[in-house]
């Protein structure tokens, strides 16, 4: 009764420290994690009707699944006073994302767009689940709105 109890006690005690140090019975290397992948998006934002740049427009990177004002945003810039903005993050490798661009300025109308993001090997980073960087430029030419 005693050794019964001692062996069944012994093994789940192996079976823990087993279990905690990561041990495996598979051959197979095994891999774990969620794949990523870095994206750049930049661009200028100019009015259509004087070709003027457009600053402090609102530039946001989505899902392409969703609206101008979702509240999942990858990420999100101004533009300078030339118009220009950069802005880049980290994403699960999408194969395409929304660009919207939110003018300050009433008189101009916002617009989106949906761009393919195609991933180039940039550096040498081996690790298994990183899918390297996208780099896509979008430029806006902003229509007025009609009163």
């Amino acid at each position: 009764m005693f050794s019964v109890k001692f062996s069944t006690l012994l093994v789940s005690i192996c079976t823990a420290i087993l279990s905690f140090i990561g041990v495996s019975c598979s051959n197979e290397e095994e891999m774990y994690g969620t794949p990523t992948a870095d994206f750049e998006v930049k661009g200028i934002v100019t009015s259509e009707s004087d070709n003027a740049p457009v600053c402090d427009a609102i530039i946001k990177v989505l899902p392409d699944m969703s609206d101008e004002y979702d509240i999942m945003v990858f990420s999100k810039t101004v533009t300078d006073e030339r118009g220009n903005y950069s802005t880049t993050g980290t994403i699960f490798p999408l194969s395409s994302v929304k660009v919207a661009c939110v003018p300050i300025n009433s008189d101009l109308h916002p617009d989106t767009v949906v761009v393919k993001l195609e991933y180039i090997k940039y550096s040498d980073n081996s690790e298994p689940w990183y899918e390297d960087k996208a780099k896509v430029e979008v430029n806006f030419c902003l229509k007025q709105d009609k009163l």
